[in-house]
């Protein structure tokens, strides 16, 4: 049988094993045998050889490289090595040469281009002597410049009555309006300028007895002040030569209230109901039940809880006004340590704080369901009416006035409803 010299350490092995059982080398595609016969390695010309630059590592390499070339077709194995290392140069030297071109013209052709603005620059402005301008200063277009409005929210009227004693004699109309910077045109008006005349700052001057009704508009809301001046209808003037030959005649004597229904919601509250234009010392003023409300020249105030009414009368002619004093008592807690939350207990009994209740337009009062302990209890109040008051938690602030009607404020706990009646002046 035929031997292989193995081409790494040269031994020599049968030519039918798949490697040098010495290195582990695979036998190459064309080895070089030996005779079976001929083991004198002098006579072969091969030695085997064992260690030395033939180490595992250097064997395992070798025998990977001619396992892979042992896989290509003949044709790859022919190649010329030298020929591929020529090629390879031959690409680097050309990709350099493209970075090189490409290095320059990134370096010149920004030295031809306009530099870049930054959108997000703001232009720079010279320093100017010339102090910036006020919202109120125009524009350099000459227009203008428009502030803004605000509108108005609402108007107070903090003194519902005015008396004048003398022809001549100024008030001036106390109320406020909110906001205080609102840019609405606050208007005053006089329902009789023959007995008081008002300018547009709001100061009332009598002119001759009587009574009159002075408007305050701003935007959308108004209030009105009524004004009396207590002197004789007529002017003084010169005595005339010869007495007239006809008594005058005064105008009609009316006996009027601002308000038909009055809620107040703590002791010592109290209104102006008065707006006729008779004198008030020949006014008879009288209160159904004076524990809960008194009224002296017109003005009612609180004392107690309850409902009642109180009249004015004169030559068989009365007028009549509800006045409902709708409190807790004194026993039954302020405000609650710890208001407790939703979900209520429907098997709780609850109570309100008020069951009727007239206001206007901007006041408020607070309405609160308390449990048999007496704490207020946190609930979503509903109205039957929506558009004439406003919630928020438990205030109830009238927006819009009702005529000859009412309507609820109410919830619902376990079944049983807790309401009370609104009405809005």
């Amino acid at each position: 049988m035929s031997k292989i010299i193995c081409d790494v350490c040269g031994t020599a092995f049968a030519e039918n094993a798949a490697q040098c059982p010495i290195c582990g080398s695979a036998k190459r595609r064309n080895p070089m045998t030996t005779n079976r016969n001929n083991e004198n390695a002098e006579e072969s010309g091969y030695k085997a050889v064992k260690g030395g630059r033939f180490s595992k590592r250097n064997v395992r390499k070798r025998n990977q490289e001619m396992a892979r070339q042992a896989e290509k077709p003949d044709g790859n194995q022919d190649k010329d090595p030298k020929k591929n290392g020529f090629m390879i140069l031959l690409f680097l030297l050309i990709g350099a040469v493209i970075a090189l071109v490409l290095f320059i013209l990134l370096r010149v052709i920004p030295m031809f281009a306009p530099p870049a603005t930054d959108p997000t620059d703001e232009p720079s402005v010279p320093p100017t002597t010339a102090t910036d301008p006020t919202p109120t200063d125009p524009d350099p277009s000459g227009d203008p410049i428009d502030p803004g409005t605000v509108p108005c929210e609402g108007l107070t009227l903090h003194v519902p009555r005015i008396e004048l004693n003398e022809i001549g004699e100024s008030a001036k109309i106390d109320f406020s309006a909110s906001p205080a910077d609102t840019t609405d045109e606050i208007l005053f008006t006089s329902s009789n300028e023959a007995v008081v005349t008002v300018d547009q700052n709001g100061n009332v001057t009598a002119v001759v007895g009587g009574n009159a009704k002075i408007t305050v508009s701003c935007g959308p809301f108004h209030v009105d002040c009524a004004v009396v001046v207590n002197l004789p209808t007529e002017p003084p003037t010169e005595p005339p030569t010869e007495p007239p030959t006809e008594p005058p005649t005064d105008p009609p004597e009316v006996l009027e209230l601002n308000r038909e229904d009055i809620t107040f919601f703590g002791v010592g509250e109290s209104w102006d109901l008065y707006y006729g234009s008779l004198p008030l010392n020949q006014i008879q003023w009288t209160s159904d039940d004076e524990t809960i409300a008194t009224i002296k020249n017109g003005v009612v105030t609180a004392v107690g809880p309850g409902t009642t009414e109180v009249h004015g009368e004169h030559n068989g002619v009365k007028v009549s006004c509800i006045i409902r004093c709708s409190w807790e008592s004194e026993e039954a807690p302020t405000e609650p340590v710890e208001p407790t939350t939703p979900p209520l207990d429907p098997n709780e009994t609850y109570s309100i704080s008020h069951e009727d209740v007239s206001i206007g337009i901007g006041e408020s009062f607070e309405l609160k369901l308390r449990d048999s302990n007496g704490t207020v209890v946190d609930v979503d109040w509903q109205v039957t009416e929506t558009g004439y008051v406003e919630i928020d938690g438990n205030w109830i602030t009238g927006v819009n006035s009702i005529n000859d009607s009412e309507f609820s404020v109410y919830v619902t706990v376990g079944g049983k409803t807790y309401s009370c009646i609104v009405r809005v002046k």
